[in-house]
């Protein structure tokens, strides 16, 4: 129906059903198939047009050969150019893509787990007494939120994990009230 429409020069039937489109190639390779005398003839004729020279054809000189390949060569020249151009343009913005994705990944689960283990164990090793621990814990953790810019430790970026381990490990509180 839409093939109907946008080829109206063709003449198509409006009872068509189904219509048969072929490539002159496709048609040569049918005659071929049908296997007749005509068929076998028109092919022959076919070899023949493919296989003969065309007698207008002027053969180039040496030197219209030459400039021909040097043009070639420039053109290669000029467009593998343009090719390492758009390959540096595309490493420049994927690495700049990566440092955002770098920037904004937070840490795992497990990550945050070694964060609360490494806390702990700052305090435990720090004081014994539960009242003054859990005045560490929060105070560690904010001055953990203070230090990295985090609303929570769950926010530090992944990249800055072995900082904030070591934040911790050198971690001394202020004062114990």
């Amino acid at each position: 129906m839409y093939f109907r429409k946008a080829q109206q020069q063709l003449q198509i039937s409006s009872i068509a059903r189904v219509l048969y489109l072929w490539t002159e190639k496709g048609a040569w390779l049918h005659a071929k198939f049908l296997n007749t005398e005509e068929a076998w003839d028109a092919y022959e004729i076919l070899v023949d047009e493919y296989y003969m020279v065309n007698e207008d054809v002027v053969p180039l000189t040496k030197n219209q050969a030459l400039v021909t390949v040097l043009r070639t060569t420039a053109d290669l020249v000029e467009n593998t150019q343009a090719i390492k151009q758009e390959q540096y343009e595309i490493r420049k913005e994927l690495s700049m893509i990566n440092e955002k994705v770098d920037e904004q990944i937070t840490l795992t689960s497990g990550e945050q787990r070694a964060v609360q283990k490494e806390v702990a164990i700052k305090v435990y090793e720090i004081e014994v007494n539960t009242t003054i621990q859990s005045k560490l814990f929060r105070e560690l953790h904010r001055e953990i939120k203070n230090r990295f810019a985090v609303a929570s430790y769950k926010d530090i970026r992944r990249q800055d994990l072995q900082n904030v381990l070591n934040y911790i490990r050198s971690w001394v509180p202020l004062k114990i009230s």
